[in-house]
């Protein structure tokens, strides 16, 4: 059920997470920031109900919503607050002020549901006093009939135009282009989101060919339904539009079945998003599997390595006793390596054993960016990295999964090296922030950001690589990991200058 709400609060944080919330369950929402606002916005609009969290003096939002009352009485009202005691609320509630209220912080399903429940109340009040009405006009007409014939013939008249003016703007509120399609694949009628797809105003759509007009194609789009269609029923196929790259998903339905003079109604259902998502699930399964393959390897290799180094120690003791320098050098480099290969085994066991049930506990973060970079630097395409390393040693520890952290640093890592093609100035620096907090950073020496993609670099899928060298999931994951670890991510750049990824997370409690 769709809703026209008011949302009114001094607060920008407290209005956009209410304003968030309620957007996740499709419910539109106008903010205003202060009483003014308000009471002028109600002046020009009908709202169903008005929403007024307060987190501090309950006196003037109460004020405020009295206000509304007298200004429209029928709006539900409902105030969140935080401190108002009972007796308080319940004043208010007799004087008409409120009708509901809700303590903050709010339950979601709570506060969801006292505003379904407010805006279905307005609705059910808006019908009571249009059937009031329209009985009312009736009783009208019943003692005038004789006399008022032909008002009543103009009312009605008036009747069926405001219901043709209804119907086209229900028409017109689908969101996925919608048309009528006649024969010849003529355009009849098509609703504001097909105009949109054709970019062309919806006067002048009817009379041109559907195909042409949507999708700027010549001929009939490749498995339309009603290409082989001959009066039938329903059809559906899936179409390209070569031109953005977007995949509609076609449903067509008989209208009026006149043999080949049929026409259609025909609703275009956009889900590229959704062939993305199909595209990176395939790809995500490819790379779980080829994770478990390198965890697999690391685990059969290490046990080699361990002969390696065993007889490379019992030759370098037969080496000493003989005197040959030479060949001890030699057996000395062989171990030196021979032990990196076993840090490098170790470090992708480490990451990749599954963390169970996600347990967290204290971290310390620079271990676990000194661990994430060894574990890319081992890869060709960052050998040559210049790392600049910076780490507070007083950096407090954090509460988190270990394993997910670093896998929030290899993803910026990565990032970083794939930035710089592989070669440049790569900075992790800590440090101690506000509050105590533990700050990473992760600046490179890259192409940078642009900034009309800055705000979508945390979006699933979005991703500005060539196909095959990213999924778009790297950056949402990131984000997705901080924030569980109630932090924050925060992201600088210039085009071609570099970019500086901040990651900042809150410090363990003492008592841990």
């Amino acid at each position: 059920m769709e809703h026209r709400l008011l949302l009114v609060s001094d607060s920008p944080a407290l209005a956009g997470s209410l304003e968030a919330l309620l957007a996740r369950e499709g419910i539109a929402a106008d903010v205003t920031g202060d009483k003014g606002a308000a009471l002028e916005w109600l002046h020009s609009h009908r709202a169903s109900v008005v929403i007024v969290p307060c987190a501090r003096d309950d006196r003037e939002a109460i004020q405020l919503l009295e206000e509304v009352h007298s200004l429209a009485s029928s709006t539900r009202r409902l105030l969140l607050t935080e401190r108002a005691d009972l007796e308080t609320l319940q004043s208010a509630i007799n004087m008409g002020a409120i009708h509901y209220f809700v303590r903050l912080p709010w339950n979601e399903e709570e506060l969801l549901a006292t505003v379904d429940g407010a805006a279905t109340r307005f609705i059910q009040r808006q019908r009571q006093e249009s059937m009031a009405e329209l009985v009312h006009h009736q009783h009208q007409e019943l003692e005038a009939l004789t006399s008022q014939l032909t008002t009543m013939v103009e009312r009605r008249t008036r009747q069926l135009e405001r219901a043709k003016r209804e119907w086209e703007r229900t028409f017109d509120a689908i969101s996925s282009p919608l048309t009528q399609v006649g024969p010849g694949f003529e355009l009849l009628r098509v609703n504001l989101a097909a105009a949109a797809q054709a970019d062309k105003p919806v006067r002048q759509l009817p009379g041109t060919r559907c195909h042409e007009s949507l999708f700027g194609r010549v001929e009939p789009c490749a498995g339309c339904p009603l290409v082989a269609s001959s009066g039938g029923g329903r059809g559906d196929a899936e179409i390209v539009d070569e031109r953005s790259g977007r995949v509609f998903r076609l449903s067509t339905y008989l209208f009026e079945e006149a043999g080949e003079q049929s026409k259609f109604v025909c609703n275009y259902k956009d889900i590229t998003q959704e062939k993305q998502l199909q595209r990176a699930v395939v790809q995500s399964e490819k790379l779980a599997g080829i994770g478990q393959l390198a965890g697999g390897v690391a685990h059969e290799l290490n046990n080699p390595i361990g002969v390696i180094l065993s007889f490379t120690q019992f030759s370098k003791e037969s080496a000493e006793r003989l005197g040959d320098e030479e060949l001890l050098d030699n057996l000395v480099e062989v171990e030196s390596a021979a032990k990196r290969c076993k840090e490098i085994v170790a470090g992708l066991l480490d990451f990749s054993r599954p963390s169970v049930d996600l347990k967290q506990g204290l971290v310390n973060l620079n271990e676990v960016m000194e661990k994430a970079f060894f574990l890319v630097s081992t890869q060709r395409a960052t050998r040559n990295l210049t790392a600049i390393t910076e780490y507070d040693r007083e950096l407090p520890l954090v509460i988190g999964n270990r394993n997910q952290l670093m896998q929030v640093f290899i993803n910026l890592i990565q990032n970083a090296a794939q930035a710089m093609s592989g070669s440049g100035e790569l900075r992790l620096k800590t440090e101690v922030g506000e509050r105590g907090r533990a700050v990473c950073e992760v600046t490179d020496q890259g192409v940078g950001i642009p900034p009309e993609h800055l705000s979508r670099i945390f979006e699933p899928f979005f991703t500005t690589k060539a196909p095959g060298q990213g999924t778009g999931l790297g950056l949402s994951v990131t984000y997705g990991i901080i924030d569980a670890h109630g932090g924050v991510i925060k992201v600088d750049s210039k085009v071609g200058r570099g970019t500086t990824f901040k990651v900042v997370l809150p410090p363990a409690p003492a008592e841990e």
